[in-house]
């Protein structure tokens, strides 16, 4: 008799735990998993492209609400920090993907800082397009 309350008490501490496991598992897997994972998955009508001040400055959500059907939605904040984007060729690219060939009124907003341009004298050219290359396909 004892042992059959062991194994209820026990099958029901693990049927407790796989439970909290599972709900905690799809919970955080809800929404953006990634800070950039909307970034990376979304096609934009509208376009924020720049660095951090870009990024952290100026809101999608805002911009849509203010100029309403003037522009094309989505409005997407493609900016980044300098460290996981420069200006450049492997830019360009990733902008052409994000927009499609739908975008016929879009907005886009182009936030420049003298950072964006900044390069250590000591990295050649070829190594730059490589560096960029490879931070912008990892994230």
């Amino acid at each position: 008799m004892k042992t059959k309350i062991l194994i209820a008490k026990t099958s029901l501490l693990a049927i407790l735990l796989i439970a909290t496991y599972l709900g905690i598992s799809y919970k955080t897997t809800q929404g953006s998993v990634d800070k950039y994972y909307s970034k990376f998955t979304h096609k934009g009508g509208s376009l924020i492209i720049g660095l951090s001040r870009a990024r952290d400055g100026l809101s999608p959500s805002i911009i849509e609400k203010e100029l309403g059907d003037a522009i094309q939605h989505p409005v997407l904040n493609f900016a980044f920090e300098k460290s996981q984007s420069m200006f450049g060729d492997v830019l360009l690219n990733a902008i052409k993907q994000k927009l499609g060939t739908t975008s016929n009124n879009g907005l886009f907003i182009l936030s420049v800082t003298p950072g964006s341009f900044l390069i250590s004298k000591k990295i050649k050219d070829t190594i730059n397009l490589e560096l960029d290359k490879g931070i912008l396909i990892e994230k």
